[in-house]
C-alpha cells in the first residue's frame, strides 16, 4: 500500500538498473553487489510492509537479470501496492 508516485518511482529506478546491469559487473566493479542496486529501487516503496516487500524485492531482482523474464510480474505487483 504505497502511493502511485513511489510505485512508478521504483519501476523507473528499476528500469535504469536494468539497462545498466550486466552479468560480470562484481567482477568488472570491485565492491559492487546488486544488493544495493535492489536498495536504490526498493527506496520509494519504503511503506509496503512485510510480506510484499519481500515479494518486490525478488520482482525486482529477477527484473534487473532478466527483463524479460520478470517485468510484467512486477508492473502487475506494482499496481495492485498502488491501489490498495
Amino acid at each position: 500500500m504505497t502511493d502511485r508516485a513511489h510505485t512508478e518511482e521504483a519501476l523507473y529506478r528499476t528500469a535504469v538498473t536494468a539497462v545498466t546491469h550486466y552479468e560480470g559487473r562484481a567482477d568488472a566493479e570491485p565492491g559492487y553487489t546488486i544488493d544495493e542496486d535492489l536498495d536504490w529501487c526498493m527506496q520509494p516503496l519504503a511503506g509496503v510492509t512485510e510480506p510484499e516487500r519481500s515479494v518486490l524485492r525478488g520482482l525486482i531482482r529477477a527484473t534487473i537479470v532478466d527483463p524479460t523474464r520478470a517485468r510484467q510480474a512486477l508492473v502487475r505487483r506494482l499496481a495492485v501496492a498502488a491501489d490498495d
